[in-house]
């Protein structure tokens, strides 16, 4: 019996080592996506910059052209 619960035991060391390999990994995932997400939200705000800042001088031009 001990010997049966001592391999049970080993045999859930081992799936926890597993899963926290895989937590680890995860972790290393999840920062690389709030990476990405951090580059991508700084190029919309730029890119949105850019597009009102057109639209603004364009407009200005059309109003205050003589």
């Amino acid at each position: 019996m001990e010997e049966r619960i001592g391999r049970l035991e080993g045999a859930y060391e081992q799936i926890r080592d597993r899963l926290n390999g895989i937590d680890g990994r995860l972790a290393g995932i999840e920062s690389s996506v709030d990476t990405l997400r951090t580059h991508v939200d700084q190029r919309f705000m730029w890119q949105t910059g850019l597009i009102v800042g057109t639209w603004m001088t364009t407009i200005l031009t059309v109003l205050f052209h003589r």
